[in-house]
């Protein structure tokens, strides 16, 4: 399953990220890769899955897409 974070460079969005770095799962479905996305660069997490960071302003839309 891959996991995008929206704001995953805020508090809320850091803390989400280690969790689910630190389970691997959701629901029983293991997690193959995790996008954390903010309009500053958000801090990499450790995790066994990749864990790719992205500087995004999700009200461009050429951006998001």
């Amino acid at each position: 399953m891959r996991v995008v974070i929206i704001g995953g460079g805020g508090m809320i969005g850091q803390k989400l990220a280690r969790a689910l770095g630190q389970r691997g799962e959701i629901d029983g479905q293991s997690i193959s890769q995790m996008v954390l996305a903010d309009i500053v660069d958000p801090a990499p997490v450790e995790a066994s899955f990749p864990v790719i960071t992205q500087r995004l302003d999700i009200t461009d839309r050429a951006a998001v897409d």
